[in-house]
């Protein structure tokens, strides 16, 4: 799994909350959530937060940032959103396990995509104040 840095120096990368009025995209990622749904979501977290690494976006773009997201979960895990089943597995991230490589669709719903726009939301406010 080459991507996925769970590390201090991911942390420390992720101090820088913006660029101007721009914010990179990998920076909702940080902190993890405490739980997660199956074993393959925290992984996927991970390799959101390194995907979309280099993904920046100004205050004023909302929309994209939930396309670019969406986007990135379907290179990831070759699912659509918008239609993936409730549960899939990707390979690559069984490491064994009854749920191993499992993603949640309810879990990212209901609590990755909501936490990571309420992230947003909050980064933009910060942004517009300063």
């Amino acid at each position: 799994m080459n991507n996925f840095r769970l590390s201090l120096e991911y942390l420390r990368e992720t101090d820088r909350v913006s660029r101007g009025n721009q914010l990179v995209l990998s920076d909702l990622f940080a902190p993890f959530p405490e739980w997660f749904g199956l074993r393959g979501d925290p992984y996927l977290w991970g390799m959101m937060a390194a995907h979309l690494k280099d993904s920046w976006l100004d205050e004023y773009e909302a929309l994209s940032f939930e396309d670019k997201f969406k986007r990135a979960f379907r290179d990831l895990t070759s699912q659509n959103w918008d239609d993936a089943p409730d549960e899939f597995q990707v390979e690559a991230w069984n490491h064994g396990g009854m749920s191993g490589g499992w993603i949640s669709m309810d879990w990212w719903r209901r609590t990755g995509l909501p936490l990571l726009k309420d992230r947003f939301d909050a980064t933009v406010l910060q942004l517009s104040n300063s």
